[in-house]
């Protein structure tokens, strides 16, 4: 605070106040002398004469806060290291003042302090940062105008640590719930580091700064599983919440929190222990004063800030997922994106061939089964890989959409996301081309590192895009958690008998069965031959010829629903996906395949994939017209 400073806070000139402090004010009115007067006493203005014989007292700290600290230990932790080493403080609190802020500025100043620990009171404070720099004193800044590197570092890994204990229960709908304060930016940031670590798609729409009702919907439709809490009173708030609309903590939901000592928490309270982990504000005082005490000494401390060891002091309210904890199916498939090619007949040998239109959408049979599962409202976990490129974005967005568990899903450097090349001709037939890229690498030793998925495991959806040795252990694995294998072949010109063996239902069509086992046999024969070699039920799909179903004691041909032919790239997805929901739910053999036709019909009357996939209050809408026995168990 200079003699300008004071100057324009009283209104007068700069010589008005040299003559008052140097008692040379016999012209000057009492009213402006003693205006003057309590404005240097009130920043502790001293006459440059004075202010230069004053030296700073090397083992004096001022410490400048901006809020109530009743209830919070960051000044034990300043006063116990200050005074370790044998440092004075002095303690001012500007309670949101900026006025005050600047007067305890001052005061700090002319009281000859060597380090000041500094909690601004906003981001704008050009005053008082002028004087400190005038000063040439050592500066460390707290709170949520700070910049702290200890305290910035600790809530970032608290965290990335509270996000991994849910991601370690294999959530992936991962909600951060947070409130305003020195903690919120880094906060932020440990939460996306660890979502990007483990593979899994931030969305800005996922961070919550309110409990609200739009958070609760999401939970309700099973669109979070799993909350992280920047502040422990949010937390409580929340668990209070989920309480008055019986939302069960952690069955239905998984509840973490940061947990200090501020009041806040001391006066939260909740009806069970939350899974927290606990930052003591006061190791926080104690880094800043060992920071400033540093930089006061000009000591080289190449070790860096320590940071409190974290840990969750209880597991309480973590739980897994609500939908690992349901009957579900699990899906190990191709995970593409699908151009379609409209044309007027799909191409031939020596034929060019024109293109009317394109599109990219996300497809393979591994994406078009899981949302077809997901459509007729069962749990379904997607086990596959895609590339870390911008197609890979689009699919987890897809999923998300459809509520698609994706914990099963890696992206992967330097190789890209599956692409499939798909004709469609004017008279729906379709022709595809694969490029398998990160499908290739849905490896066995990658599904043994995802058993626990299988977990609850009904059905396990699995198609002959991947490597061989990955279809294999997904049978192992699946039938070891007691599930039952449907297997959809393409691509391939025979099937190893000892996968066979692992196959409880296989869906060829007419040309999948006829490679498999060339030769002029019949199509029951030919069903046969397969299970023979182990296999429990074939189900041949045949086009417009409808489904035939071949098992050591039926043989019967299924006609085909009546449905115009539009596009029939995804009918099969859409027959296996609806074949294991009402197996699920109870259906003999015959119904669930009936109402499977249903939906696949309704599947090749509209162009795309997965965006022609049926849901079930639509589908069962239309059978309870057409053949409402079948609904009937």
């Amino acid at each position: 605070m200079n003699i300008k400073d004071i100057a324009n806070l009283a209104g007068v000139s700069p010589s008005t106040v040299s003559k008052i402090v140097n008692n040379k004010d016999e012209s000057i009115s009492a009213e402006t002398r003693q205006r003057v007067l309590d404005i240097v006493k009130e920043y502790h203005y001293s006459p440059y004469a004075q202010a230069t014989a004053t030296v700073k007292t090397t083992y004096l700290l001022a410490v400048l806060l901006n809020t109530p600290l009743v209830h919070d230990s960051t000044l034990d932790g300043i006063l116990a290291v200050a005074q370790e080493n044998d440092y004075q403080v002095l303690i001012f609190n500007a309670y949101g003042s900026q006025k005050q802020e600047l007067k305890n500025i001052s005061i700090a100043i002319s009281s000859g302090a060597s380090g000041i620990i500094w909690e601004p009171v906003s981001a704008k404070n050009e005053q008082g940062q002028s004087l400190l720099k005038q000063a040439a004193v050592s500066i460390v800044t707290i709170g949520t105008f700070g910049n702290q590197k200890s305290l910035s570092t600790t809530y970032r890994l608290a965290a990335y640590k509270l996000t991994q204990s849910l991601v370690d229960q294999h959530h992936t709908k991962i909600a951060c719930l947070m409130d305003s304060g020195r903690r919120t930016e880094e906060f932020l940031q440990g939460y996306k580091e660890c979502l990007f670590d483990n593979n899994i798609y931030f969305e800005n729409d996922m961070v919550f700064s309110e409990v609200s009702e739009v958070l609760i919907s999401q939970i309700n439709a099973h669109r979070v599983s799993g909350v992280v809490s920047s502040h422990y009173h949010k937390a409580t708030e929340f668990a209070e919440w989920m309480r008055t609309r019986s939302v069960r903590i952690p069955k239905d939901v998984s509840l973490v929190s940061i947990r200090d000592d501020s009041a806040d928490t001391l006066f939260a309270f909740t009806p069970q222990p939350l899974s927290t982990i606990t930052i003591r504000n006061a190791d926080y005082g104690r880094s800043a004063c060992e920071t400033i005490i540093k930089y006061i000494e000009e000591k080289d401390d190449t070790a860096g800030d320590a940071v409190p060891d974290l840990h969750l002091d209880n597991t309480d309210t973590i739980a897994a997922p609500y939908e690992l904890s349901q009957s579900r199916v699990v899906v190990v498939g191709s995970i593409n994106v699908d151009t379609y090619l409209s044309v007027a007949s799909l191409p031939e040998t020596g034929q060019t061939t024109s293109i009317s239109a394109s599109e990219d959408i996300p497809g393979g049979r591994g994406v078009n089964q899981a949302i077809g599962v997901a459509l007729l409202e069962k749990p379904v976990i997607l086990i596959g890989k895609t590339g870390s490129d911008a197609e890979s974005d689009h699919i987890h967005q897809e999923l998300d959409k459809y509520n698609v568990t994706t914990q099963g899903i890696t992206r992967m450097d330097h190789i890209n996301t599956g692409k499939a090349y798909i004709y469609i001709a004017q008279s729906g037939n379709s022709t595809i081309s694969l490029i398998p890229g990160a499908n290739n690498y849905v490896t066995a030793e990658y599904l043994e590192e995802r058993r626990q998925l299988f977990q609850n495991c009904k059905y396990c959806l699995i198609q002959s895009e991947i490597p061989m040795d990955g279809v294999e252990k997904a049978c192992d694995i699946a039938h070891a958690a007691g599930a039952k294998t449907i297997f959809k072949p393409s691509t391939l010109k025979e099937i190893p008998k000892s996968l066979l063996a692992k196959i409880d239902i296989i869906l060829p069509n007419i040309d999948e069965l006829n490679e498999l086992q060339p030769g002029s046999g019949s199509l029951v024969g030919k069903a046969k031959l397969l299970l023979e070699s182990g296999v429990k039920t074939v189900i041949v799909t045949m086009g417009s010829d409808g489904s035939f179903l071949v098992t050591q004691d039926i043989q019967q041909q299924f006609p085909v629903a009546a449905f115009p032919l539009i596009d029939n790239t995804a009918a099969s997805d859409a027959f296996i996906s609806a074949l294991a929901v009402y197996l699920m739910d109870g259906y003999d053999l015959i119904k669930a395949i009936r109402i499977a036709t249903y939906a696949a019909g309704f599947c090749i009357a509209r162009e795309g994939s997965s965006t022609s996939l049926i849901d079930r209050k639509s589908l069962e809408a239309y059978i309870r017209q057409q053949a409402p026995e079948l609904l009937a168990k």
